[in-house]
């Protein structure tokens, strides 16, 4: 995965809707930020090998306790076909 960190800002990600660069990071200089209120978000598509096994970690800071937000992972086939969805 490259650009993990935003260090690059938004290269390499889907951006779907208002997500922008923010220096208030868990590590590093910069995160991504979603503002409250807008459905938006942003995706990485990384192409898996079967058989194969992969870690994944994140850090997601709300602004207040009524702030809804979620990381979401989808696993598709060739086809893109959903084989699975966690949320």
């Amino acid at each position: 995965l490259t650009n993990s960190g935003f260090e690059a800002d938004l290269t390499d990600w889907i951006n779907w809707g208002s997500v922008s660069i923010s220096g208030l990071v868990h590590s590093g200089a910069k995160a991504a930020y979603v503002p409250p209120g807008i459905e938006s978000g942003g995706s990485y598509e990384l192409m898996g090998v079967a058989g194969n096994t992969y870690q994944l970690s994140a850090w997601a800071k709300t602004t207040s306790p009524a702030t809804w937000s979620s990381i979401e992972l989808s696993f598709y086939d060739a086809g893109w076909n959903t084989i699975e969805y966690r949320e």
